[in-house]
């Protein structure tokens, strides 16, 4: 719903909704006006109400994550103690104004999906408080990435067929994903 419409996949289509059975939705880190952001939530949540209710699909919103500024500096930092003392971190480290509007949105969206019958996977409260993942590698354009996660290696596969592959998936996996697998 925002940007060049062009560059936008008109999902909000029941033919194209129509084969997906789990739908993980993200608005992503980009700002737009506060009354925009919350009227485009508030049609996605009904577009989507009406498909998971048409097809018995599990439709869920994953909240956003902040990025902020200078990530490669901290690699090794421990995970803060608090909710507050992380977003205080946030606040006063921004990047591209983050700390200011990334929860607003955050809440904005989740009462949206909330209200109508869907599911939030809150990834904002455990990832905001470590600041030791985020990737800052250095893009083809120069640009430190302190938004994404690092890529660690030695991780384990997506897929696991069995009950102890799945036990360690879930305990290997940011909080918000062993949410998404309980859904599942």
């Amino acid at each position: 719903p925002f940007g060049d419409p062009a560059l936008c996949t008109p999902w909000a289509d029941r033919t194209f909704l129509s084969p997906f059975q789990v739908i993980l939705v993200n608005s992503g880190a980009h700002q737009v006006p506060v009354a925009r952001y919350n009227e485009a939530m508030c049609q996605a949540a009904r577009v989507l109400q009406v498909h998971a209710r048409a097809t018995e699909a599990i439709v869920a919103f994953r909240t956003t994550i902040p990025t902020f500024d200078n990530c490669h500096l901290r690699g090794k930092a421990s995970p803060f103690a608090s909710l507050a003392e992380a977003e205080m971190y946030i606040e006063n480290h921004t990047y591209f104004n983050h700390g200011l509007w990334v929860k607003e949105f955050n809440n904005l969206a989740a009462h949206h999906f909330r209200r109508a019958g869907l599911h939030v996977l809150d990834a904002y409260s455990q990832s905001v408080l470590r600041t030791d993942d985020r990737s800052s590698k250095t893009s083809a354009t120069g640009v430190v990435d302190c938004l994404h996660f690092a890529e660690r290696p030695g991780g384990p596969a997506f897929g696991a067929s069995n009950p102890e592959e799945r036990d360690l998936l879930r305990t290997s996996l940011p909080y918000w994903s062993v949410q998404l697998l309980d859904f599942l």
